[in-house]
């Protein structure tokens, strides 16, 4: 067999070719920089370069151990949050800091270099840092990080109004909720409101005394809505979002609410639900502070979104009344 010693060699040189061409193209596309290095040059930080009036301290402590007292989540935000357009665009490279404390939580950006050249200048705040309860409900917004303890010191006050109008929009309550439907509520109750239910409820009973039925059922007039939510359709709301809150000069807070009804459903084969716009309507919750707490002490129910136009208040529902007894007076003058 005759080996052609020519051609063996054309064909290794042609292999070594491709191959350092294969390594030059993957050593071209490798970044000059991998997430746990941004991560760690990011804790390593010192604040007082973010923010001036602080004082030197590496940024991991000052967020853990520092007034923030917060649990902290590290991340590569390899464009700062921007929608690439080129793949020639040197970009800003951020680490995202994400943050949490008793209800609290959020996230900022520190720009740490650029896409192109990796870690490079010194590090900034991208952006502001935005803390909020839960997912949509803003707390507020600081620009500087030193302005970031009072945010998370703010009181965690939604999560009693949403917790209410999930057992709302489980139960559907007409009229006084007793039984599992006021078991299901009472935690969220303020000791007032509570308290204004049981009255109703003696003077319903009161009623139904002087005003006796077949079956004993019989409630005043104007009693057979959904108190917490509304009338009609509104009696049944099928989805609850806590929205917005809004501190009041006294240390009450206003919670505001948004209601679906079941004619907003759209029925996708059995499958996800989705909503119609144009549906919604919301109640606002005034929330007091009770026993370390914040808890529902009234609602005023609006007909439609936003919060404006037509409304009533809760605790105003029980014309007629006087205490335990049902005089029917107010009802009738109304």
């Amino acid at each position: 067999m005759i080996r052609d010693d020519g051609w063996d060699g054309l064909m290794k040189t042609c292999l070594l070719t491709l191959l350092s061409l294969l390594v030059a193209s993957s050593s071209s596309a490798q970044l000059p920089y991998t997430e746990k290095q941004l991560i760690s040059y990011a804790k390593s930080i010192d604040v007082k370069t973010l923010d001036h009036s602080l004082a030197s301290q590496r940024l991991e402590d000052w967020l853990q151990s520092g007034p923030p007292h917060a649990r902290i989540g590290w991340s590569m935000e390899d464009t700062c949050d921007l929608k690439p357009v080129s793949d020639s665009t040197d970009y800003p490279l951020c680490t995202r800091i994400g943050f949490s404390r008793n209800g609290q939580g959020g996230f900022f950006l520190v720009q740490v270099g650029t896409t192109r050249t990796g870690i490079v200048g010194p590090p900034q705040l991208y952006g502001a840092i935005d803390v909020f309860e839960g997912v949509l409900v803003s707390t507020g917004y600081a620009e500087r990080l030193s302005d970031l303890p009072a945010l998370l010191d703010q009181p965690a006050v939604t999560g009693g109004v949403q917790k209410l109008y999930e057992e709302i929009v489980a139960h559907h309550p007409i009229g006084i909720p007793t039984g599992t439907e006021m078991a299901a509520i009472r935690p969220y109750l303020s000791k007032r409101l509570y308290e204004q239910l049981q009255t109703a409820q003696a003077c319903q009973d009161d009623y139904k005394g002087q005003h006796p039925t077949p079956r004993g059922t019989s409630k005043p007039p104007g009693w057979k809505s959904g108190l917490f939510s509304g009338e009609g359709s509104h009696a049944s709301p099928v989805a609850a979002l806590v929205a917005r809150k809004e501190k009041q000069n006294d240390g009450s807070y206003l919670v505001y609410a948004e209601l679906e009804p079941l004619e907003a459903i759209i029925d996708r084969a059995h499958g996800p639900r989705a909503f119609y716009g144009g549906y919604t309507w919301q109640v606002v919750a005034r929330v007091i502070s009770e026993n370390g707490q914040f808890m529902v002490d009234d609602v005023r129910i609006f007909d439609r979104f936003p919060a404006e136009g037509p409304s009533r208040l809760l605790s105003d529902s029980f014309a007629g009344c006087d205490h335990s007894h049902w005089t029917g007076q107010a009802a009738e003058n109304k």
